[in-house]
């Protein structure tokens, strides 16, 4: 269970990186007042690449079924998602040939506005 009381997200219903090996796991949630931010490498380096950029993709936290909504990030490793109403959600940032990072993004109209969301990936599965 996280400090925040949630329990771990599952990755069924996720887009599967190629190969899928290893995921890493945020153990804090991601308090934010919307979704934006980026995806780098662990060194904090953008890692793009025209025919398949990163995916971030979320659910609502108490489904597990169904398809998420996703969004790819631009060539600076910048992503956003727009309209997404308050509410804890399950997150999965895939990659081909990067570790897949899971967590939970909290979107909370009161969380500081400067707040946005950094994702490392480790290159290798």
């Amino acid at each position: 269970m996280t400090s925040a009381g949630y329990v771990n997200c599952f990755i069924e219903g996720f887009t599967e990186a190629d190969p899928e090996g290893f995921i890493e796991q945020v153990s804090e949630p991601f308090i934010v007042r919307q979704i934006q931010g980026k995806i780098l490498d662990s060194e904090g380096n953008v890692i793009w690449f025209k025919d398949h950029p990163p995916l971030l993709e979320i659910r609502a936290f108490n489904v597990m079924i169904g398809k998420p909504q996703g969004v790819y990030t631009d060539k600076n490793g910048v992503f956003k998602m727009e309209g997404v109403p308050d509410g804890p959600y399950c997150f999965k940032a895939t990659m081909d040939g990067w570790r897949s990072v899971i967590g939970i993004i909290i979107v909370n109209k009161k969380a500081d506005p400067k707040k946005t969301i950094i994702l490392k990936l480790l290159l290798g599965n």
